[in-house]
Parts: structure tokens; C-alpha cells; sequence
């Protein structure tokens, strides 16, 4: 989204609302010249992950294979660690 740095000033906390919900990120101009964009932090931390986890309700078989595929990618991450 293409927003001036007047629609921002006036009305900064719709656009950054709609770039939390992922919309798109916002794009600030100066004069007609883009002069700076704001976008949503990639990824989450690992309480908001667990927390996401938890309230998820996998099954068995979900749960194993989640398991396994991190159990998998611990090897790996221990494997790059000690080079």
C-alpha cells in the first residue's frame, strides 16, 4: 500500500493495523519518492510459538510426526553446531 507521509501522520494506526494483519506492508512516500516501508516482523518468539502449539488440539498421528520431524531438524542444527 502506497501511503503519503500525511496519511500516516493522521492516520498511522489503521495502516499499521492493516500491516500487522498482513495485509501488505506500507509503503511511505515524500514528495512522490518512496522514502521508507513498514512490514511486519517475520516469525514469532518461542512462547508465542508454544503457546500456538499447545492450542493447535493435534492428533496421535500429528503429534508423532511433528516429533520426528523435530527430533530430525535437532540433528541437524547439533550436526552445524559443532563445525
Amino acid at each position: 500500500m502506497k501511503v503519503s507521509e500525511t496519511a500516516l501522520a493522521s492516520d498511522s494506526k489503521a495502516i499499521i493495523d492493516d500491516v500487522l494483519a498482513g495485509r501488505e506492508a506500507a509503503e511511505v512516500h515524500r514528495n512522490g519518492k518512496l522514502v521508507a516501508q513498514i512490514r511486519r516482523k517475520v516469525g514469532i518468539g518461542a512462547a508465542e510459538l508454544i503457546e500456538r502449539l499447545k492450542q493447535a488440539n493435534f492428533t496421535q498421528a500429528e503429534q508423532a510426526e511433528l516429533k520426528a520431524a523435530m527430533d530430525a531438524a535437532n540433528e541437524i542444527f547439533a550436526h552445524a553446531d559443532r563445525r
